[in-house]
């Protein structure tokens, strides 16, 4: 039974792995996606249409993947903000967790009636009574929303890697008499021994 366990545990370990990338890679995934939503509007479809048709295929398959590989984690950053009572956070999160939820309920339910219907996308859109368009705005408001909160993750924006690391680990300091006593007990601390 122990090796049973291994391989289940060694299996979650590597779905957990996907998930963490695609999670991190979301970010840069929606930023892509909306540069290159704007670029091909503001080209008037050259882009999509013209220079680069399977880039359309691409485009999508990147924001759905961005998107709904977004949805465990605003949970999860949604119930840690909960615990943290970080308020603003906790209200940020459940907006966008909110949007996301009814994106993907309602992308779900329209494919699901699609399939079993046999029918086309806007027939079972109509079956769901939400048209295609309002799907759209309100799925392009959420894209917005996770590049935009996509910072928040690590609770420190737009630092570099190091920068971030030490205000991290950094102690807090309240006064300045403590910030002064914290930098004489770190010159009068022995380092790590040999």
């Amino acid at each position: 039974m122990t090796g049973e366990f291994k391989s289940l545990d060694s299996l979650s370990r590597g779905i957990n792995y996907v998930q963490t990338a695609i999670a991190r890679l979301s970010g840069l995934l929606l930023m892509l996606g909306l540069v290159t939503a704007s670029a091909n509007l503001l080209m008037k479809d050259f882009l999509f249409g013209s220079v680069a048709p399977w880039l359309q295929h691409a485009w999508a398959v990147d924001q759905a993947l961005a998107v709904d590989a977004n949805l465990a984690l605003v949970f999860s950053m949604l119930f840690a903000a909960i615990t943290a009572r970080n308020w603003v956070r906790t209200a940020i999160y459940s907006v966008v967790g909110a949007l996301l939820l009814f994106v993907s309920a309602i992308i779900m339910d329209i494919e699901s009636v699609r399939q079993a219907l046999d029918i086309s996308l806007d027939a079972a859109a109509l079956q769901v009574h939400v048209t295609v368009a309002l799907l759209t705005q309100v799925r392009s408001v959420v894209v917005v929303l996770l590049v935009a909160t996509s910072g928040l993750s690590e609770g420190v924006l737009l630092l570099a890697p190091k920068t971030r690391a030490a205000v991290q680990s950094a102690p807090v300091a309240t006064t300045i008499a403590e910030r002064e006593n914290q930098s004489c007990l770190r010159v009068l601390s022995p380092g790590p021994s040999a």
